[in-house]
């Protein structure tokens, strides 16, 4: 009788918090895809993916609680970019999830807020998308299942390694709801006002979604206009959802959208390379790193397409795109509109020209009409790959309801079967992690204070872009400013990242071994380089150059980290001992400080 209760109190609440039991699946299998992360031990210092962006993003979700803790506006600092500052709006600054982890950022640290940032996003977006997709099926099952797709898909799975902000992809189904809604909800206003404050919020999460979300939403309702031509009524629900939803979104974010655009330090023109981060025709049937089944070959020729782990999410497998083809044989006008969908959002990630197995074909695509936009030129294509994987899951929730109905071969076991198998290719690989020990020199406050007493802006190096620099100051407790950071600034030959324009950079680059820009290059930049190149002794013309940028930038201490491979730490080491005299040696770095004295 007591275990008959239970069975009856188990389904009871299964069949009433169906939502509920949806979002704990979610939260089962966000946690198995960062199990390496979970279960790797030291979760204060292990972060999610791999790579130097998730540096950045620990740093944006530490910030937003110093700054309000200390009475400083969240939009702007000089502690980054120092002695100028940086305007914060202008990169991936995620305000809103930094806002709502501050009791976690502030329990238990800003590693482990990101962590469950990742953790929250995977399942939160796959949790919007069962809502979304319970308005075109009947039964929940399916629903789950093209949300799990979605959730968990290779778009998904790729920016899990790398980009926090475009994991949080709740957005999308969120906004399709409420403009569904808006043709059958009994206030037109209420529902846009609504529309118009969830866009606002996710100004503050990552513009990039809102902007594709909103280009396919409005080709969307375009199409829908011209096939279905509605009545008059619909139209005008239409147009006062959308007043109310661009009302309050101009209240919501237009000021922080003017910040950005007109604000200290805002920034204009192309902050990324047309071209660079778009899918490769191939990609979609080439298994690469994100996958489970990849192989070291199809690694190996993946990683020769444009983009980098991070974007790597097209791939479907040529039995999934066989399994889609036959529903949409199947299903017919139930899946035309989720089909031009998928169709659309491929063919954007293709960016502005054709690529089949990494070579640039020539042949122009219809992303080169918005890739010479104001604004959408920034867009990076592949990102389209978050809206197909959405079609793919409302495809496969329609086809398992067609399946119940009209079973293949009458077994409807069969059908779900053919679904699985078709998915398996696509599995994604659990998301590697990776523990990033910073020196303590950089890492700790106190540290820092007794080994460059006096200090307020350090250089620390073997890195070139500041994720690092960012991550080990977000680690002390913003106990001195650096003068980069991963974040975009106005630069004398266009948008800097990094590290502004000037001496500095080349001289860091050089050493580096890597190309720099050459942007704001002098004469006598050019012949220091060289110099560097050639690793030739410091001449008394350089040593001045090097020393005058440092003071521009008011750096007072260097740190030198024994961070990658052994020869770049040498050359970083020779050329600052020959510029600022000998170090002061701790625990796995080397302090140059006094720089005041020069």
């Amino acid at each position: 009788m007591e275990r008959r209760a239970s069975h009856e109190s188990l389904r009871e609440w299964t069949t009433r918090r169906p939502a509920a039991l949806a979002l704990l699946g979610y939260l089962l299998l966000a946690a198995a895809l960062l199990g390496r992360t979970w279960l790797g031990g030291n979760l204060n210092g292990r972060l999610v993916g791999v790579g130097g962006d998730p540096w950045g993003f620990v740093w944006f979700l530490a910030w937003l609680p110093h700054a309000l803790g200390h009475g400083h506006s969240p939009l702007f600092t000089t502690l980054l970019m120092a002695p100028q500052g940086a305007n914060l709006l202008n990169s991936t600054s995620i305000l809103l999830p930094s806002l709502l982890l501050w009791p976690i950022t502030a329990g238990f640290g800003p590693v482990v807020s990101y962590d469950v940032l990742a953790l929250i996003a995977l399942a939160a977006s796959a949790w919007a998308a069962y809502f979304a997709l319970r308005r075109i099926t009947p039964h929940r099952s399916s629903a789950w299942a093209g949300g799990a797709v979605y959730g968990f898909g290779g778009y998904m799975a790729g920016q899990a390694t790398a980009h926090v902000n475009l994991l949080i992809a709740v957005f999308p189904p969120v906004a399709a709801m409420l403009v569904d809604d808006l043709r059958r909800s009994r206030s037109p206003v209420r529902t846009g006002a609504a529309l118009g404050a969830c866009s606002a919020a996710q100004v503050f999460v990552n513009e990039e979604i809102l902007a594709t979300t909103a280009i396919l939403l409005a080709l969307a309702l375009g199409l829908a206009a011209w096939m279905l031509r509605p009545a008059r009524p619909t139209v005008v629900r239409y147009v006062q959802g959308g007043a109310a939803a661009a009302t309050v979104f101009g209240i919501l974010a237009g000021p922080a959208l003017i910040y950005q655009l007109a604000g200290p330090e805002h920034v204009s023109g192309l902050l990324v390379s047309s071209g660079k981060y778009v899918n490769d025709l191939a990609g979609f049937v080439v298994p690469n790193r994100v996958q489970w089944l990849s192989t070291a070959g199809s690694r190996q020729l993946t990683d020769g397409f444009s983009g980098f782990d991070g974007e790597y999410g097209s791939y479907l497998g040529v039995a999934l795109i066989a399994l889609l083809v036959w529903a949409g044989y199947r299903l017919r006008r139930r899946a035309l509109p989720v089909g031009l969908l998928l169709l659309v959002a491929a063919v954007f990630s293709l960016g502005p020209h054709l690529r089949v197995w990494g070579h640039d074909t020539g042949i122009f695509l219809p992303w080169i009409i918005p890739n010479h936009l104001p604004l959408l030129e920034n867009v990076v294509p592949s990102r389209f790959n978050l809206y197909v994987w959405l079609a793919v899951g409302a495809l496969l929730a329609l086809l398992i309801d067609d399946l119940r109905c009209r079973p293949l071969l009458g077994r409807k076991s069969l059908g779900w079967a053919v679904c699985a198998i078709a998915l398996i290719p696509a599995v994604p690989a659990l998301t590697p992690s990776r523990v990033l020990n910073v020196p303590a020199a950089v890492g700790s406050a106190s540290e820092f204070r007794a080994l460059a007493p006096g200090a307020r802006t350090v250089l620390i190096t073997p890195f070139l872009n500041g994720q690092f620099a960012m991550y080990a100051q977000a680690r002390a407790g913003f106990a001195y400013r650096i003068p980069d950071g991963s974040v975009f600034v106005p630069g004398s030959g266009g948008p800097a990242y990094g590290l502004r324009h000037g001496p500095i950079l080349y001289a860091l680059a050089a050493l580096d071994g890597v190309a720099s820009t050459r942007a704001g290059r002098t004469r006598a930049d050019s012949l220091c380089v060289r110099r560097l190149t050639r690793r030739d002794t410091l001449s008394t013309q350089c040593r001045s150059l090097y020393l005058v940028a440092l003071r521009a930038l008011r750096v007072d201490a260097v740190v030198v980290c024994d961070y990658g491979p052994r020869w770049r730490v040498r050359r970083y080491l020779a050329f600052f001992t020959a510029l600022l005299g000998a170090s002061r040696r701790t625990v796995n770095a080397s302090v140059f400080s006094g720089l005041r004295r020069f």
